[in-house]
């Protein structure tokens, strides 16, 4: 399964698109920088890039993302499956687009949410 930054939803005033023709795409979402997240607090803004994907059967599935760190400030992530914990994942390089393994889910067969938030504003 894939799932594709135009087949993303954007929750958030804090979530912006930004064309980059080195991104998958052309394109990819930042954070304003007066985004603030904490998963612990019901009350902040999450800032939550969403995405619905279908599983065909149920295995485990191996979360992939292309990701860039702006600077050695900005280097992780927060994701989750179907509304579970969330968990971070740190973004090893700088300023530079790479694919990252990002987590491991086991699902069921059928349809699940995606959600990744950012975790540094630099």
């Amino acid at each position: 399964m894939e799932a594709e930054i135009s087949g993303a939803e954007l929750n958030s005033p804090f979530l912006h698109m930004t064309d980059d023709p080195d991104a998958s795409g052309g394109g990819y979402v930042t954070v304003s920088r007066t985004a603030v997240f904490n998963p612990s607090q019901q009350d902040s803004d999450p800032g939550e890039l969403q995405y619905y994907v279908t599983a065909q059967e149920q295995k485990t599935y191996y979360i992939w993302a292309r990701v860039k760190a702006l600077n050695i400030s900005s280097t992780s992530v927060w994701y989750r499956a179907d509304g579970r914990s969330w968990s971070s994942k740190w973004i090893r390089g700088e300023n530079q687009w790479q694919w990252m393994q990002i987590g491991v889910e086991t699902l069921d067969a059928g349809q699940h949410l995606l959600e990744f938030a950012h975790r540094d504003i630099a």
